[in-house]
């Protein structure tokens, strides 16, 4: 895991990126393109996305080629910007060990206090105490949905998941 203080976007992408060419693909690209202003929010110029009409495949596009295409474009002097209620950015936030326990959780899915305790090598009524300290910002949620105070064997579950490859064509599904 990486710490503060966290890299350029621009850096991140030159060296850790994956990219791959696809040779002919039918789909819908989409984009849009920054003023350099706003280089906080995203890179300055245009940023385009690729799905393929079967849903395979998509993604950033960084250089293409078309032949037979229908053009639209639309200007607009507004960004409407809505994030999640629980995201990554409130995990990266996280005071230690909170971050620690909530990003292990994340990766593990359903645990007990007392096995990330013993995966994070924490007291476990540290982790206890934090896990209830999650729950009440809304970051994870008690397992067994019991009233009594948790102890070390309650199980939690975050409100984050990751999302795997595996689940990507059901997600592509609610577009």
């Amino acid at each position: 895991m990486r710490h503060p203080p966290y890299r350029p976007l621009d850096d991140v992408l030159a060296t850790d990126q994956s990219l791959f060419e696809i040779p002919s693909i039918v789909g819908t690209m989409v984009g849009f393109s920054f003023p350099s202003g706003m280089r906080e929010v995203n890179l300055p110029g245009f940023h385009l996305h690729l799905l393929a009409d079967d849903r395979s495949t998509g993604g950033h596009i960084y250089d293409y080629a078309t032949h037979d295409v229908e053009v639209t474009i639309g200007t607009s002097r507004t960004v409407h910007l809505e994030l999640p209620e629980r995201n990554l950015a409130d995990t990266l936030t996280l005071p230690d060990p909170l971050r620690s326990i909530h990003l292990r959780l994340v990766r593990a899915g359903s645990s007990s206090g007392a096995d990330l305790a013993d995966a994070l090598d924490l007291d476990a009524d540290l982790v206890t105490d934090s896990l209830r300290r999650l729950v009440n910002r809304g970051m994870a949620e008690r397992v067994d949905d019991g009233d009594d105070p948790p102890t070390p064997a309650t199980r939690f579950r975050s409100h984050l998941a990751p999302i795997r490859p595996s689940s990507l064509p059901a997600a592509l599904d609610d577009l």
